[in-house]
């Protein structure tokens, strides 16, 4: 939110080396990367907390959504 995204990037790369299962981390991760115009990592970081199964309703839209874009 503050546009550090570089940082959000490692902050998230670490905390997935903890719980790499955790779909809300992948989702942020896929945020920033984007942000930084890493469409092709952003997808991949999309992709997997879409198949985490473990985002709410809301938030797996969230990220379709955020896959078409990149598409």
């Amino acid at each position: 939110r503050q546009s550090r995204h570089a940082e959000a990037i490692e902050n998230y790369q670490a905390a997935l080396r903890l719980a790499p299962g955790s779909g809300v981390w992948q989702m942020g991760l896929g945020i920033s990367l984007q942000a930084l115009n890493r469409s092709a990592e952003s997808q991949d970081a999309f992709r997997r907390a879409k198949t985490s199964n473990t985002l709410s309703p809301e938030l797996q839209a969230f990220v379709d959504q955020r896959l078409k874009q990149l598409q």
